[in-house]
């Protein structure tokens, strides 16, 4: 399942999401029909619909390593500045676009022992991140009740009476079968 929007990516990221699924857009395809392309590989996914295997390793290292660390620049600027709470456009938006970068770090080829430091720095940058945002939002106000409301009911209620105060008597006539009836008849 994908844990971000297309819609909130930006064109690199777009672009690299495509390339990772081996999606080769026409040369002149907008932004839009790099999205509807993205969201039609990703809806596949879902459904199991898809043989295509995520894979980085065309992607040269360099490319890659220049690609993350401009997103993470972009990031850090934006989550520096974000005030706001979870329901806030900017806060889905940060949100995907790091669930984006740290997919993106998880495919990373490291074919030499020099690359893996950057790949385990840049895995910390992303939680630091991810800490960052949580720490700057905003709790959502909600209101709560100043006192509980009563229901007063609109009938009274009157104590029982025991029978022998009730100033009738049963004297077991025969019109009478039962005490039933007698009630019934007064």
């Amino acid at each position: 399942m994908c844990a971000f929007k297309v819609e909130h990516l930006l064109v690199d990221e777009l672009d690299y999401e495509l390339k990772i699924r081996d999606v080769v857009p026409e040369e002149s395809a907008t932004v839009d029909r790099k999205r509807n392309l993205l969201r039609g590989a990703l809806k596949q996914e879902e459904g199991n619909r898809s043989f295509t295997q995520l894979s980085a390793v065309h992607i040269p290292f360099e490319d890659q390593r220049k690609g993350i660390s401009e997103t993470l620049d972009s990031l850090s600027k934006k989550i520096e500045k974000f005030r706001g709470t979870v329901q806030d456009n900017e806060y889905v938006r940060l949100i995907s676009r790091l669930a984006h970068i740290s997919g993106r770090v998880h495919l990373l080829q490291c074919t030499t022992e020099e690359q893996e430091p950057f790949k385990k720095s840049v895995s910390l940058k992303i939680l630091t991140l991810e800490g960052e945002l949580d720490s700057k939002v905003n709790p959502i106000a909600t209101s709560t009740p100043n006192a509980p409301i009563s229901v007063v009911p609109s009938f009274t209620y009157s104590k029982p009476v025991q029978v022998h105060k009730w100033g009738v008597s049963f004297s077991g006539e025969k019109q009478h079968n039962d005490v039933i009836s007698f009630l019934q008849k007064g």
